[in-house]
């Protein structure tokens, strides 16, 4: 056989398959109400750093927002904690190396929006809602079909590659703010 058969082989297989597989989808509630004055003021002192040049068609702040503050960095470990309850071990053995790559914070006003995106390759990715205002858009899973309403201090985790978005914010009666990240687990010296 030649070469050229052989590739015109390999292109003749379709490589895309669809794999369907239940995902988890966590939502709790963090008791961080105290906390909502002081991280809101965090978030609106940044400046919108992204301007909308990233998924998140809303003000957003710099990636790294846990490295520069205490208070966020306590929403980010709140995240691990919830994750490290419910995946113990994998085959390498016990999983407890999690840690935060990076963590931002929005704020959606009236037309605001985030584009279908995933966070691979990050193992779990989260929301936490400070602020949620009537008629807020919902996170959206598209695959699923599931439209998940939070409520203020409510934080929903999901694994990273999931494919997810928020629709267009129309007739809400004020500002949602929230912080996201991603959540890595650090495989070495396991």
């Amino acid at each position: 056989m030649s070469l050229k058969d052989l590739s015109n082989n390999l292109r003749a297989e379709d490589e895309f398959h669809t794999f369907v597989k239940k995902e988890r989808v966590i939502r709790r509630p963090l008791s961080l109400h105290h906390l909502h004055r002081e991280l809101v003021n965090i978030i609106r002192s940044q400046e919108d750093t992204q301007q909308r040049k990233t998924n998140v068609k809303a003000y957003m702040t710099d990636w790294y927002l846990h490295q520069m503050n205490s208070y966020v960095n306590e929403v980010c470990n709140s995240a691990i904690d919830i994750v490290k309850s419910l995946q113990v071990k994998d085959q390498k053995g016990t999983l407890d190396k999690f840690f935060t790559f990076d963590c931002w914070g929005a704020i959606y006003n009236e037309s605001d929006f985030t584009k279908p995106h995933t966070h691979g390759p990050a193992l779990w990715s989260w929301v936490y809602y400070i602020q949620v205002p009537n008629n807020a858009p919902p996170l959206y899973f598209p695959q699923a079909k599931l439209r998940v309403h939070p409520k203020p201090d409510e934080i929903v985790i999901f694994p990273g590659h999931v494919m997810h978005e928020v629709p267009h914010a129309i007739g809400m009666s004020d500002e949602r703010i929230v912080l996201a990240g991603n959540i890595y687990l650090d495989y070495r010296n396991t």
